[in-house]
């Protein structure tokens, strides 16, 4: 499913900070909100709101790589082994011949 940006929105009221407090005996209280007023409600922040935004990075990371797994194996192409791209950034994995392993990371 592809990824659906939010839009957040910040919650403002007046009188944000009040509540209404009811005794429940047994020294317990109930606090309920009550601001003067509300003028935007703001963007709930539940599971579902961060579960769509980790569902999205998640579309974006690069797969798995076990670099000392590729050079046990010797499964590393000579140059470049894998060009993965996460977000604005593209990472180059190089085998060299001394089999060393040199990455270039560009910011973009």
């Amino acid at each position: 499913m592809a990824y659906v940006r939010p839009t957040v929105k910040d919650r403002v009221a007046v009188g944000d900070n009040k509540f209404i407090q009811t005794d429940l005996g047994n020294n317990r209280i109930e606090l309920t909100p009550n601001p003067d007023s509300v003028i935007e409600e703001g963007t709930d922040i539940n599971a579902s709101f961060l579960n769509n935004i980790f569902d999205g990075i998640d579309e974006r990371k690069p797969p798995s790589t076990n670099l000392a797994t590729d050079k046990a194996s010797d499964n590393l192409a000579s140059t470049p082994k894998s060009v993965y791209t996460y977000l604005t950034t593209s990472i180059t994995v190089t085998q060299n011949a001394d089999n060393t392993v040199s990455l270039t990371i560009n910011f973009s």
